[in-house]
């Protein structure tokens, strides 16, 4: 196998790039307007500052960080994530009210938990292909890169939920 072959390992490190990039982009959306019309131009954006390493808050003259090289994003993957985002917004927003138990409210949801469960809950509806527990311990993992306490159970709880609902009404 070649050096430039790729491998199982490097699909998942793509994936798990645009994911990440699929989230960041979400969220910047949702704080800029509320709406997602310009995902696609934000992810784009997103893209570059993740590769030009702008979106890390470290010093880029260390060497230990400039010669670092980061795994590059799926750029397929995620831009049909960010069209499915785009032209299915509403029924992913209703997959994930579903979801929530009643002491939760979609509204009241803290930005970067929507932003996931929305990544998520698109995966889980419109991406049959991605067996569903990698779809959530992907967006569980994800979430502890945001958050260290409770929310990775709560993201976990909420996919369980959104997962049966979504796989059970597409089989």
């Amino acid at each position: 196998m070649s050096e430039n072959t790729p491998t199982t390992e490097v699909t998942y490190k793509n994936r798990h790039v645009s994911r990440f990039i699929g989230i960041i982009s979400i969220y910047s959306c949702i704080l800029k307007s509320g709406e997602l019309k310009d995902l696609t131009k934000v992810s784009k954006k997103m893209i570059l500052s993740y590769l030009t390493k702008d979106i890390f808050d470290f010093d880029l003259s260390d060497t230990i960080f400039k010669d670092t090289v980061l795994a590059t994003p799926d750029p397929e993957f995620l831009e049909n994530l960010m069209r499915i985002s785009i032209d299915k917004e509403e029924e992913i927003n209703q997959l994930i009210k579903n979801s929530l138990n009643e002491k939760w409210n979609f509204d009241r949801l803290d930005n970067v938990i929507k932003a996931i469960l929305k990544m998520a809950s698109a995966e889980l509806l419109f991406n049959q292909e991605v067996p569903t527990n990698i779809i959530i311990d992907e967006y569980v993992s994800l979430t502890k890169t945001f958050y260290e306490n409770n929310e990775a159970g709560f993201v976990n709880k909420v996919l369980d939920v959104a997962a049966t609902k979504a796989r059970d009404t597409l089989s």
